[in-house]
């Protein structure tokens, strides 16, 4: 082997070994909406059942939606609730809210039926961890979607 060839050799080696992946530019940041973005969403704030302190409700005054914000006003997290109407009306309200792509990657998913009436259901996101419940034993289906920032 030529010296040459040795040298190159040895370069090509060494650019191999200490060559380190691009960073991950797929990687989505998790971006928390704000007070502003949410109202843009759900129009203006409307009168709370249940005082709260740190969120305001929105949409409907008999099912609002409450968002908990933070000292900043960014969300913290949301939570969508029905008396009658099932999961199936909420998840549209959830879409608008956070979209899918605002979740981030998905990591897992775990189905807990407690063997009664109630099926919880958790999904975990890069982003977000969303919680869905639903009673099944009534002439109607409550039900309630949480969704909480990381």
């Amino acid at each position: 082997m030529t010296p040459f060839r040795f040298v190159s050799t040895s370069l090509i080696l060494a650019s191999v070994f200490l060559w380190t992946a691009p960073a991950d530019v797929s990687k989505k940041s998790c971006v928390k909406p704000t007070r502003t973005e949410i109202e843009k969403i759900l129009g203006p704030p409307v009168e709370c059942v249940k005082e709260s302190k740190d969120g305001g409700c929105y949409g409907s005054k008999l099912e609002p939606i409450r968002v908990h914000f933070n000292l900043s006003g960014v969300a913290e997290s949301v939570e969508i609730v029905t008396y009658c109407k099932g999961l199936s009306s909420l998840k549209p309200k959830l879409d608008r809210i956070v979209p899918e792509k605002a979740r981030g990657d998905y990591i897992t998913h775990k189905e807990r039926p407690d063997y009664s009436c109630r099926t919880t259901t958790r999904e975990e996101y890069e982003c977000v961890n969303i919680t869905y419940e639903q009673d099944n034993c009534m002439g109607c289906a409550p039900a309630s979607i949480s969704v909480v920032w990381k």
